[in-house]
C-alpha cells in the first residue's frame, strides 16, 4: 500500500498521505468525494514534449524549443516533427511558412531535415516537402547569389572608397600647400624688392662723393692743372699730382668702404630663399597635377571594375538558371 498527495479539485487544498489502494479518496476540508484515474504515467511522453517544445517556439526561445525537441528524440528516435522542429530551431522560424518565404536556405544537406522528410507521412511529409520545393530552392539559390554579389559590392566600394578618399584629402592638402606658397612666394618677392631699393639708395648714396671727387681731378686735370703748369712750371705739376693723387686715394677708399658696407645691405638670403620657395610651389603644382590625374584614372578604373562585378553577377544568375532548369524541367523560373 503506497501513500501519494494530491490536490482536491473542488476547493484546491493539499491532501497529504492519502491510501493508493483505494480508487476514491474524502476532502477533509470540504468533504467531497472524488475518484481519480489509477493510470500512472513514467514521465512525460512525445505528445506533451512536441506540445511543450512548440510553445517555447512561439514565445521566441528557440534554445529551449531546441532541447525539448532532443528531447522527444530521445522518447521516439523516429519523429519527423522533432526533426523538422530541430530545423527550425537552427533557422529561428517559428512557422514551416516563415522557414519556406523568409529563411533563405537550400536545406537539402541538412541531415535533420532528411530525417524529417524520411520519417514524417501523410500531409505532413507534403508539408516538409514543400518547405524546400524548387519555388524555395529558386529563390534560395537566387538570393544566395545576390548577397554574395552585396558582399563583393560592398567590399570593392569600401576599398575604392578609401583609395579615393585618399586622394581627394591629398588634393585638398596639396592645394592647401600651393595657396600658403603662392602668399609666401608673395610676400618673398615683396620683402625682395624692399630690400633691393634699400640696398640701390645706399648704393647711390654711398657713391655720391666718390663721384664728387671724381669730378674734382676730372676739374683738375682738364682745366686747372695745365693754366698752373704754364704759369708755375714744375712746382705746379708737382703740386697738382699730389692733389690729384690724394683725392684719387681717397676715391678709392671711399668706393672700398661702400663696397664692404654695401655688401651685407644685398639680400642675397632672401633672393635664394624666394628660389627656394618657387621651386617647391613647382614642385606642388606638379603633384597636384599627378595626383589628379591618378584620382581620375582611378575613378575610371573603379567604374569598371562595378561594371565587371555587374557583368559577372548576371553571368552567375544566367548560369544558375540554366542548371536549375536541368534539375527541374517541370519548374517555371520568373523572369
Amino acid at each position: 500500500m503506497g501513500l501519494i498527495s494530491l490536490i482536491c479539485p473542488s476547493c484546491g487544498s493539499q491532501l497529504e498521505n492519502l491510501d493508493n489502494s483505494r480508487d476514491f479518496f474524502y476532502c477533509p476540508y470540504c468533504g467531497t468525494k472524488t475518484t481519480f484515474d489509477r493510470t500512472i504515467s513514467d514521465g512525460p511522453n512525445e505528445e506533451t514534449l512536441l506540445e511543450r517544445a512548440e510553445n517555447y517556439v512561439t514565445d521566441g526561445d528557440f534554445n529551449k524549443a531546441k532541447e525539448y525537441f532532443n528531447r522527444v528524440l530521445d522518447t521516439n528516435p523516429r519523429s519527423g516533427a522533432a526533426y523538422m522542429g530541430l530545423v527550425r530551431c537552427g533557422s529561428w522560424a517559428k512557422t514551416l511558412e516563415e522557414l519556406e518565404e523568409n529563411r533563405m536556405v537550400d536545406f537539402s544537406e541538412n541531415p535533420d531535415y532528411r530525417r524529417a522528410l524520411e520519417y514524417s507521412v501523410g500531409n505532413d511529409h507534403l508539408l516538409y516537402a514543400k518547405v524546400n520545393s524548387p519555388e524555395h530552392l529558386y529563390k534560395a539559390g537566387m538570393y544566395k547569389l545576390g548577397t554574395e554579389f552585396e558582399e563583393k559590392k560592398a567590399a570593392t566600394e569600401k576599398k575604392q572608397n578609401e583609395l579615393i578618399s585618399t586622394m581627394r584629402n591629398r588634393v585638398s592638402s596639396l592645394e592647401s600647400s600651393i595657396a600658403y606658397d603662392r602668399n609666401r612666394v608673395q610676400t618673398d618677392r615683396q620683402n625682395v624688392a624692399r630690400k633691393k631699393s634699400r640696398y640701390t639708395g645706399a648704393v647711390l648714396k654711398s657713391l655720391l662723393f666718390p663721384v664728387f671727387l671724381t669730378a674734382l681731378i676730372f676739374v683738375l686735370v682738364v682745366f686747372v692743372l695745365p693754366r698752373a703748369i704754364s704759369a708755375f712750371q714744375e712746382y705746379a705739376l708737382i703740386g697738382g699730382g699730389l692733389i690729384i693723387l690724394i683725392l684719387s686715394v681717397m676715391v678709392l677708399v671711399r668706393l672700398v668702404r661702400a663696397f664692404t658696407k654695401n655688401k651685407y645691405l644685398y639680400p642675397s638670403s632672401d633672393i635664394r630663399y624666394l628660389r627656394q620657395n618657387e621651386q617647391e610651389a613647382a614642385r606642388h603644382q606638379a603633384e597636384l597635377a599627378q595626383t589628379r590625374q591618378t584620382l581620375a584614372q582611378c575613378e575610371v578604373s573603379n567604374r569598371n571594375e562595378m561594371q565587371r562585378l555587374v557583368a559577372d553577377f548576371d553571368a552567375a544568375k544566367a548560369k544558375f538558371r540554366k542548371e536549375f532548369a536541368a534539375r527541374h524541367p517541370g519548374f517555371k523560373m520568373p523572369d
